[in-house]
């Protein structure tokens, strides 16, 4: 990974705050909103809805849409915030120990333990996620590489970029990447609240440490790929391999104290 360190950006006004908040949030209704009315029926049913034909296919191209608006979204972001691509996580990685492949792994783990921890916890039991209507392989693959970009760069670099100009404490990032994670996954049921905290509690110290969206966002792939796709051998091995690499990752960077990029944006600032 290469080492340069952005320089530290200067304190945002309250009327960019507006601005900035006012962008996230109308993407994330642009992008999401359909998934969150489908998981918001599925928490209060207990199980996916089920509609005509018309409907399904009007939901289906609101997925389709999360693209263009996830383009428009980040563009503004750029432009008209002037987040620089730096600070969005597209280019500029910290330099940290084992790489793009650690990083990959790491993410995958956070994602995994997440998981696992959900599996432990109370949940509503008879909520079912799966569907009646057939699905292509490429309709999985599709839908695996649109959540892992869509919801890695929207959902995770652009609010953590608007939130370092503001000065956000660490636990309230943590809080917020939450809050914008849960409702789309409530289909899942009670416990989807427990992973995603644990999950992006783990992917801010990730984040933070690398300060690229690109490894996170092909780990969410892979763990996307590995449920929908592929077959149960492959998947374990995939699952086991990257999620003891990833906590071996974990523990590495946390024994070392691997500086995360809000610590170092912070003393260069006061320097």
């Amino acid at each position: 990974m290469s080492a340069t360190t952005p320089p530290a950006p200067a304190p945002a006004s309250r009327s960019w705050a507006v601005r900035a908040w006012t962008l996230q949030l109308i993407g994330y209704v642009c992008a999401f909103g359909a998934s969150i009315a489908v998981a918001v029926i599925a928490l209060v049913n207990r199980r996916i809805p089920h509609p005509d034909a018309a409907i399904s296919t009007l939901y289906q191209w609101s997925q389709w849409l999360m693209w263009p608006v996830a383009a428009v979204t980040l563009v503004l972001a750029w432009r008209w915030l002037r987040l620089s691509p730096s600070e969005l996580g597209w280019r500029d990685p910290r330099p940290v120990r084992w790489g793009w492949p650690g990083a990959i792994a790491a993410a995958f783990a956070a994602q995994w333990i997440a998981k696992v921890t959900t599996g432990v916890l109370p949940g509503w039991h008879g909520v079912s996620a799966t569907g009646d209507t057939p699905v292509s392989v490429w309709q999985e693959v599709e839908w695996s590489l649109r959540m892992g970009v869509i919801e890695e760069t929207m959902l995770l670099a652009l609010p953590l970029a608007i939130m370092h100009r503001l000065r956000t404490p660490w636990w309230a990032q943590i809080l917020v990447l939450a809050a914008l994670r849960t409702p789309f996954h409530l289909y899942q049921g009670s416990a989807e609240i427990a992973e995603c905290l644990v999950w992006m509690a783990l992917l801010y110290y990730v984040y933070t440490r690398v300060k690229l969206v690109w490894p996170l966002v092909i780990a969410h792939i892979l763990g996307d790929l590995a449920i929908t796709v592929l077959p149960a051998a492959p998947r374990f091995l995939l699952t086991i391999v990257l999620a003891i690499v990833g906590i071996v990752v974990l523990v590495s960077w946390w024994r070392a104290r691997t500086p995360g990029y809000d610590a170092a944006s912070t003393s260069t600032a006061r320097a």
